[in-house]
């Protein structure tokens, strides 16, 4: 690595910096030895370089807001790259070691939303620095890559991979992805079972839905039979009409009848909704047609 020149930028709100040093160590340029080979061995070399981050300060590198692994290798890092240096309150990254040297670097981004982190998480793999191992062909490799070095995103979880919104299918090669490029990681729900829940629900909701329109097809049904059996109990009564006496009467009540039958239909939104509303219906067209036969008969 020699000749990699890096500008290191001490982070304002973990490094602190007395006035004697803020203006020489805030913002160093610095030479990397050749004899480191990762991101950890560059934080112990800043730690015996600048005693305010010496142990037992922890510190984990930064590169444009993404965090750096401290067991990547140092090929992550461009020849002058900024880098910001953070000192951890608590704990490291539980990491595993990179072992291949490759070209591309992605910054990984935790989606909020499906990829729950917990407070000592959130910091270090929220937004993550990496580099791509030269063996990984393939976007579906990545993914494998992907839950095999962090414990959260583990199987069984089926990860979804996204860039600049749109899903990156697992088929496609990773020269797809560009060097640098934001890659959004998801954890996709359990469509199956999600599926089936669903399909319970709607089925449910079918017989619901079935059983009700049953129920109101049973109280049309006995509504209309008791109107007709009044009918048929009181036909000594309606045979009285055919009397020419009624007829004057009765061609008025039966346009009445009519009008009320007509204007009950049309003005209410569902004119079958309620018993009353069937009996008045039903009735007066009944009595209409009645009125009408012993009329014109």
């Amino acid at each position: 690595m020699s000749g990699m020149r890096l500008k290191i930028v001490m982070d304002e709100a973990s490094v602190p910096l007395d006035a004697s040093q803020e203006h020489r160590y805030r913002e160093p340029f610095i030479l990397v030895p050749s004899e480191l080979t990762n991101v950890g061995e560059l934080e112990s070399h800043l730690q015996n370089k600048y005693d305010f981050l010496a142990a037992p300060n922890v510190l984990y590198l930064s590169v444009k807001g993404a965090v750096v692994d401290s067991k990547q290798p140092l090929a992550i890092f461009r020849d002058e790259d900024v880098v910001k240096v953070h000192i951890k309150k608590e704990g490291g990254p539980g990491s595993r070691d990179l072992s291949a040297m490759a070209g591309m670097r992605l910054r990984i981004l935790m989606n909020e939303a499906s990829v729950p982190l917990d407070a000592t998480q959130e910091y270090q793999y929220r937004k993550i620095f990496i580099l791509v191992p030269s063996e990984l062909t393939n976007v579906g490799e990545l993914k494998s890559y992907l839950q095999d070095k962090y414990d959260f995103l583990a199987a069984p979880n089926v990860l979804c991979l996204s860039v600049k919104g749109a899903v990156v299918p697992s088929e496609e090669p990773l020269t797809f992805i560009r060097d640098e490029t934001v890659v959004r990681v998801h954890i996709r729900p359990q469509v199956a079972e999600e599926k089936g829940e669903a399909q319970t629900e709607v089925e449910s909701d079918d017989e619901q839905s079935d059983a009700t329109e049953s129920d109101e097809d049973d109280d049309f049904t006995k509504t209309l039979d008791k109107v007709l059996d009044w009918f048929k109990k009181n036909s000594d009564a309606i045979a009285r009409l055919r009397r020419p006496g009624s007829c004057q009467i009765m061609r008025i009540v039966s346009l009445v009848a009519l009008i009320s039958s007509v204007t009950i239909i049309f003005l209410l939104t569902d004119p079958l909704k309620s018993e009353w509303q069937t009996i008045a219906v039903v009735g007066a067209l009944v009595f209409n047609f009645f009125v009408t036969f012993v009329v014109r008969y």
